[in-house]
């Protein structure tokens, strides 16, 4: 087998799941794509979804995420991937630059929901870039929808089981008057899909929700035990008060032995086979997130970064 062929099969599926879902987009609707985590969503937007847009003439675009920790972490690489594309566009993370920007280039909002919400001015950013926009052709990509993506109340209710009395919807009101508007592409990224998008309430008053992923289009059998074979383990490195810097180093710390243990086992297999050749190239994916136990906000991927090559790897590592 390849160990390359699960990054193929991760692609056919990413490429069926949200590239070809997003064409069967509707106006006037908020266009709800399902994918699961480390499917690609935010790489398709990027390297996909805005540059096609851009191509059709769109040139105003909110991508709008709801951890703040991912404003920093997406607009520099949001940036970096325009660069290595060739796509011809400004990122900027800054309402007020996005309101006053005047140059002939496509423009990118980079915020958090509650930024363009509410962003400080006691909720009259919706409002300022509703009217901003509605003589503009722009989109909006909504990253992790089911964050405040509940219409009403009772539909919040349905949705968490939670009896608040404070819900008040903002987040899709937004995104509703958005895609309300004459040229507007609105569309919503999520792994977990809420009842009200999958069109499970009933009696709801709007319906204003449209999903593009049906069943068809999820990750076959073989798909999946292609790409889920090539895991050895998810763990959870939880040092409790001591933070995410602790964390980091556990979780490297069992990394770096699993993959000298690996290579040492090829080395082993191919003095007895070596027409086999094999040459382990280990990977690990880390998020350094925020759990129930702490609600401080995560590391963005930079940050991680940092920290794996400052208290962790020696200097021949870190070469």
């Amino acid at each position: 087998m390849s160990k390359y062929s699960n990054i193929k099969k991760l692609r056919l599926v990413s490429k069926r799941l949200i590239i070809d879902s997003s064409k069967k987009w509707e106006k006037g609707k908020i266009n709800i794509i399902t994918a699961g985590t480390g499917v690609g969503k935010t790489f398709n937007i990027m390297n996909n979804l805005i540059p096609a847009d851009i191509e059709d003439g769109y040139n105003k675009f909110l991508f709008l995420t709801v951890f703040t920790d991912n404003v920093s972490q997406d607009s520099e690489k949001m940036e970096n991937t325009f660069i290595e594309n060739g796509v011809k566009a400004k990122v900027t993370t800054d309402v007020k630059t996005f309101l006053e920007y005047k140059g002939k280039l496509a423009i990118v909002l980079v915020s958090t929901v509650s930024g363009a919400v509410n962003g400080g001015t006691d909720n009259e950013n919706s409002n300022i870039l509703i009217n901003f926009l509605k003589d503009e052709k722009f989109a909006l990509y909504w990253d992790e929808a089911h964050f405040g993506g509940s219409s009403s109340l009772a539909t919040y209710k349905y949705n968490t089981g939670w009896p608040g009395t404070v819900y008040k919807a903002s987040y899709y009101n937004f995104a509703e008057a958005l895609a309300l508007l004459e040229n507007s592409k609105v569309f919503g990224f999520t792994a977990t899909p809420l009842f009200e998008h999958k069109g499970l309430i009933p009696n709801i008053n709007s319906k204003m929700y449209n999903l593009l992923v049906k069943k068809e289009d999820w990750a076959t059998q073989e798909e999946l035990t292609e790409i889920t074979s090539q895991l050895r383990d998810i763990s959870v490195y939880n040092p409790n008060k001591l933070g995410f810097e602790k964390g980091i180093q556990l979780a490297l710390n069992d990394y770096l032995a699993f993959s000298k243990n690996l290579e040492l086992t090829a080395e082993i297999i191919n003095s007895h086979e070596p027409l086999r050749s094999l040459a382990p190239k280990s990977t690990m994916t880390l998020n350094a997130g925020a759990n129930n136990e702490n609600t401080e906000t995560s590391l963005n991927i930079y940050e991680n970064i940092d920290e794996m090559l400052s208290s962790t790897l020696n200097e021949d590592d870190n070469k």
